[in-house]
């Protein structure tokens, strides 16, 4: 049983080797007059292509173990969803507390519709809603995978 963690330590360091052969091929692309072609492109370019697919495997895999693990009531897929959703939320309220005024000139003062305390509060149960269901995925993440 291999753990959703270690395959995702295993997909950053395929993608993290993927750049670099990118890299390299495109340091070694242009080669003067009489120099040497010490690494061809067109092997390069063969290494890519293997760690690309590697790379999509690796990722298909995780993305079917995603769908079948459960954290809750909801798959892995959908929790990690969930957290990007409130991700989302907590910066959208956060610019809620901005004043419009203090950026250009206004002819009449702006007042909020909502109090900033209750916006505080929303973004704190907010901001405890992501960081528990994140702790479960770091979990679930690091156990044998069914």
């Amino acid at each position: 049983m291999v753990k959703i963690g270690e395959q995702l330590s295993e997909l950053k360091k395929a993608s993290e080797e993927l750049n670099r052969l990118m890299g390299l091929r495109k340091e070694t692309f242009w080669v003067e007059g009489k120099e040497k072609i010490v690494i061809s492109t067109e092997e390069l370019s063969k290494q890519i292509e293997e760690k690309q697919k590697k790379v999509r495997e690796m990722k298909l895999s995780i993305q079917e173990n995603n769908l079948k693990t459960k954290v809750g009531e909801v798959t892995l897929a959908e929790a990690i969803l969930q957290i990007a959703d409130l991700r989302k939320e907590i910066s959208a309220l956060s610019d809620l507390k901005n004043n419009p005024a203090s950026y250009r000139e206004e002819k009449e003062i702006k007042k909020p519709q909502m109090n900033l305390l209750q916006i505080e509060k929303i973004i704190a149960q907010k901001e405890n809603e992501k960081t528990k269901l994140d702790s479960q995925i770091q979990s679930i993440n690091w156990q044998d995978s069914k």
